[in-house]
């Protein structure tokens, strides 16, 4: 995923993301992206955003292969 963090007068923390992709395989896991936009809207909750500094990260997370659960 690539997430988006700033800060504001209002929030001192602020993390959106703004794009992500579920990979199901190894095979999957080489992205070649070309004019990729984001799926997910970069808003402030108190329209502070113009101006600040924003930093973009890509960041990852392994999930291990799940079954069934079943409650009992």
């Amino acid at each position: 995923m690539v997430t988006a963090e700033y800060a504001t007068k209002s929030n001192p923390f602020n993390q959106v993301v703004l794009w992500d992709e579920i990979i199901e395989s190894p095979e999957e896991a080489e992205l070649k992206l070309y004019n990729e936009r984001n799926k997910y809207l970069l808003i402030d909750q108190y329209n502070e955003l113009k101006g600040a500094t924003v930093t973009l990260t890509l960041s990852w997370d392994i999930m291990p292969n799940t079954y069934v659960l079943l409650l009992g």
